[in-house]
């Protein structure tokens, strides 16, 4: 018999609330201190699409995260991702610049890890990845890192853990975050900070206003005035992943939600524009658990 899970962050240690971001019912956030730095992980659901202005502080920063996700920064640059990814970046001593961040509404969960302290920022640890931010970039990103990483990056730690046990969890998720952080830019599975064309931009106004019924590539690249291939491309360098396969993450994303809320699996698949046995397959292989086992909550 299939358990029933649901994603649903649960909330296990000290709480911060997220002002003016999210409903009072939806706020969750975390955060603990290790000896490299702060760690933090968050999950909630926005009701509509969020811009905010923030200060990032200096220091190296890595996060994690699944989300539809505009970071923009004068200085630094702007990077536009959709589902699960990996964000490294560098802010130098003195750095004072609002950051802007818009979020798309729907399921967001994200997490990461702060390096503020110089000492810190000299271990060995994180030579590689401070030598790969100074000869390409400040501000990176990995759009395709896989969805599981992502989310246990992002978890929270469980109340098992008391103590000295969750200070070395606490300091593995830490070594976690590293670890994948190397392995992204030893790859160069990253692109780096670039802005949003207008044809990736069309395209994505294009799928958002009807998720159910997205029309064909060519249909969008007649909207926008040019041509399939200029289209496709345009979208893959502004947004780090291919037209369709940011129209299933959305799709994805808003398939859990309506689960979530009670909806029936048939009516789920209908409402996210897929045929039902489709459907269950497209949302096991992207979640790895079966669309019936999803809890309401």
């Amino acid at each position: 018999m299939n358990k029933k899970r649901s994603v649903r962050f649960m909330p296990t240690c000290k709480l911060k609330q997220i002002d003016d971001l999210i409903s009072p019912e939806n706020k969750a956030f975390e955060n603990g201190t290790t000896r490299f730095g702060e760690l933090w992980s968050s999950q909630h659901h926005l009701n509509t699409d969020t811009t905010y202005n923030t200060k990032v502080p200096e220091g190296l920063h890595i996060g994690s995260g699944f989300a539809n996700m505009q970071f923009q920064s004068l200085s630094l640059g702007q990077i536009q991702t959709c589902g699960a990814s990996l964000q490294i970046l560098q802010c130098p001593a003195g750095f004072d610049e609002n950051v802007t961040t818009r979020i798309g509404k729907g399921r967001v969960f994200s997490g990461g890890l702060h390096f503020s302290d110089i000492a810190t920022l000299q271990s060995e640890e994180l030579q590689d990845i401070l030598a790969k931010l100074a000869t390409d970039a400040p501000l990176n990103i990995s759009t395709n890192i896989p969805f599981d990483i992502a989310k246990r990056l992002c978890s929270s730690a469980d109340q098992w853990f008391q103590g000295k046990a969750l200070e070395l969890y606490m300091e593995a998720k830490a070594y976690e975050y590293m670890a994948v952080a190397t392995a992204v830019l030893t790859n160069n599975d990253f692109i780096l900070a670039k802005n949003v064309t207008r044809y990736a931009k069309q395209a994505r106004d294009i799928i958002e206003a009807d998720l159910e019924n997205v029309p064909t590539l060519a249909v969008m690249a007649s909207i926008a005035a040019t041509n399939v291939r200029s289209l496709t491309q345009a979208f893959r360098n502004s947004y780090g992943c291919t037209i369709q396969e940011y129209v299933t993450e959305r799709r994805m994303e808003k398939a859990i939600m309506l689960l979530e809320q009670g909806h029936s699996v048939t009516e789920t698949a209908y409402r996210i524009g897929y045929s039902l046995p489709y459907f269950s397959e497209k949302f096991n292989t992207h979640y790895g658990f079966n669309a019936s086992t999803v809890i309401v909550i």
